[in-house]
């Protein structure tokens, strides 16, 4: 009996011992990621304030960056002229806008299709490649938007009377994101309509909807959560990618820009085509710019959470 005891007890005590060991690693994992997003902020936060406490010697002149010019100004010239990015910014959230408008309406019928119409054989082979599409390099979407996008962009130009410079536009940009942020939107609202309760869908039917009322009152509306997050993340992907954006939208230096046909600059683009050029205050500057748009992400972020949280109350209430 002694002996039995005995055993328990060591082995208690094993799996005490395993379990400390276990929170140890946990907590050290998350230290860990905690450290990387804490040490990112400050680094992004430090350079990207540190250009407007300087003063800057280049080419003989002496020169300080404005703060308020910086914020506000139209134009972006190499230092020290005047540099700003509020319409970098407006263009960065117009082209967003724009591929989110594309993008959204596809991936919800996508998703509908997959989840509630397509056999299921068809809807898993369907899923596999949309998902494929996410793990597509940057700079792949890039060159079929350069070589594919941007001739069929210019061609339409032309056949309504217009112009553009070889289809390197906003029109562009737009398509190309649109194309990178499906496949976000598409699975995560696959997920959430594979969630919703099927006597959601049997009752709506029994009441006498038709299929079609049924997904777009009954499934889209019980889905909402999952498809905000994957707007959130699909619209965070948008407002930050580089590589294929600045390989189709060309480089304005003023804006904003609406025209679709014109070419434009946002705030990624900005600082990709010019910091491998950049010495000095000009490649001080952009990580500024980069500040910049961690703050817009996180400004839209909130914004589409306010957002769902009054459709959340609104659907709530009905």
């Amino acid at each position: 009996m002694e002996s039995t005891q005995r055993v328990s007890f060591k082995k208690s005590e094993k799996r005490t011992a395993l379990d400390r060991t276990a929170s140890f690693a946990y907590l050290f994992t998350a230290i860990i990621a905690a450290s990387s997003l804490v040490l990112i902020a400050v680094f992004l936060l430090v350079k990207g304030l540190a250009p407007f406490f300087k003063t800057y010697a280049e080419n003989g002149t002496t020169f300080r960056i404005n703060f308020f010019s910086f914020l506000f100004a139209f134009h972006w010239y190499s230092l020290p002229s005047e540099s700003g990015i509020f319409y970098l910014v407006i263009n960065t959230l117009y082209v967003s806008l724009l591929a989110t408008l594309i993008a959204l309406p596809l991936s919800l019928y996508t998703a509908l299709f997959i989840s509630k119409i397509a056999p299921k054989i068809c809807g898993t082979i369907l899923e596999f490649s949309i998902e494929l599409l996410a793990a597509i390099p940057s700079v792949i979407y890039g060159l079929f938007g350069r070589e594919v996008i941007c001739p069929a962009v210019d061609s339409l130009a032309q056949s309504i009377g217009l112009s553009s410079k070889g289809g390197l536009s906003t029109l562009s940009s737009a398509i190309v994101l649109a194309l990178m942020i499906l496949p976000i939107l598409t699975s995560l609202s696959v997920n959430a309509m594979n969630n919703v309760p099927a006597n959601y869908l049997a009752s709506s039917l029994a009441l006498g909807a038709s299929k079609t009322e049924t997904y777009f009152k009954v499934i889209i509306p019980s889905s909402r959560s999952g498809i905000f997050a994957g707007l959130t993340l699909g619209l965070g992907r948008a407002l930050g990618e580089a590589t294929a954006v600045s390989s189709v939208i060309g480089n304005a230096g003023s804006g904003p820009t609406f025209d679709l046909f014109g070419t434009s600059a946002t705030l990624t683009s900005n600082m990709l085509l010019g910091y491998s050029e950049a010495v000095g205050a000009n490649a001080d500057i952009r990580f500024s710019i980069g500040l910049a748009l961690i703050l817009l992400i996180i400004a839209v972020d909130f914004f589409l959470g306010l957002i769902q949280k009054r459709m959340e109350r609104r659907y709530g209430q009905e």
